[in-house]
C-alpha cells in the first residue's frame, strides 16, 4: 500500500517559463541547482551533461522538482534515460 509520495521529478524544456507556471498557482521555490555532474554520471550515466533544477513546494509534504537535462551532441536522450 502507498502512504505517500516525497517527490515528483518533471523534465521540462524551458524552465524559466515552467517555474513562472507553477509560481502563479501559489507554488515556492525551495532551491535552484546547476550542474549537479555526480548525479549525472553516476545515475544517469551520461558523461559531459549538466542540469538545472528548481525544487519547488505546494505544501510542506508536496514537493517536485522541475529539470532541464542538456546533452552532449554526441549522447542520444533515448538510449540513457529509462
Amino acid at each position: 500500500m502507498i502512504e505517500g509520495i516525497r517527490h515528483t521529478g518533471i523534465v521540462v524544456k524551458n524552465l524559466r517559463k515552467t517555474s513562472e507556471f507553477y509560481l502563479s498557482l501559489g507554488s515556492k521555490i525551495q532551491l535552484k541547482a546547476k550542474d549537479i555532474l555526480d548525479f549525472i554520471e553516476n545515475v544517469l550515466v551520461i558523461k559531459d551533461g549538466n542540469i538545472k533544477l528548481i525544487k519547488m513546494y505546494l505544501t510542506d509534504s508536496n514537493l517536485f522538482k522541475l529539470i532541464k537535462y542538456k546533452f552532449p551532441k554526441e549522447t542520444s536522450k533515448k538510449s540513457n534515460i529509462l
